[in-house]
């Protein structure tokens, strides 16, 4: 069937300039022992909080860029950075915030970019995609597991699809 190659062509050229672009954009070396340790675990369930947050960081970004590619969703993936050195790893049309954290338990530190991004920006929604296993809220924060998380994006709980 020529659906089934074309898709196979597709993700090969895309995961081939999502490398290029990661190793353009980051340390060479660190990304080598990212992509060293993503085969070790090949076929098998990962534990990213030996990967640690920047594979998880990535992997949350392929998951919302293919989510919003599937859909045709006209939405805008984005960053936020503020003069100040505040960071939100993800904003989506500047109405959801996400924030990625590797951690088991998020705590109040892990907040500070979300919290102000939400002082200059009326976000509908603001969520931290961790390792953490219970979902709970901290300051009308969700703290979801990157499992939880992904399941509700992809029934279009996150963004509409």
């Amino acid at each position: 069937m020529h659906y089934q190659r074309d898709l196979g062509a597709y993700v090969g050229v895309y995961l081939c300039e999502e490398i290029q672009a990661e190793g353009l954009t980051r340390s060479i070396g660190n990304f080598g022992r990212v992509l060293e340790m993503a085969a070790q675990y090949n076929g098998q369930q990962v534990n990213f909080t030996q990967l640690g947050s920047d594979a998880l960081e990535h992997l949350v970004f392929l998951e919302l860029k293919a989510y919003l590619d599937y859909t045709f969703s006209s939405a805008r993936l984005s960053y936020w950075r503020s003069q100040s050195k505040f960071e939100v790893d993800f904003l989506i049309d500047d109405k959801i915030a996400i924030e990625v954290k590797g951690t088991t338990r998020v705590s109040g530190t892990d907040l500070k970019g979300i919290k102000a991004l939400a002082e200059e920006v009326p976000l509908q929604r603001k969520i931290v995609v961790s390792s953490e296993p219970t979902p709970r809220y901290i300051d009308c924060i969700e703290i979801m597991h990157f499992d939880a998380f992904f399941k509700a994006l992809w029934t279009h709980e996150i963004i509409d699809g």
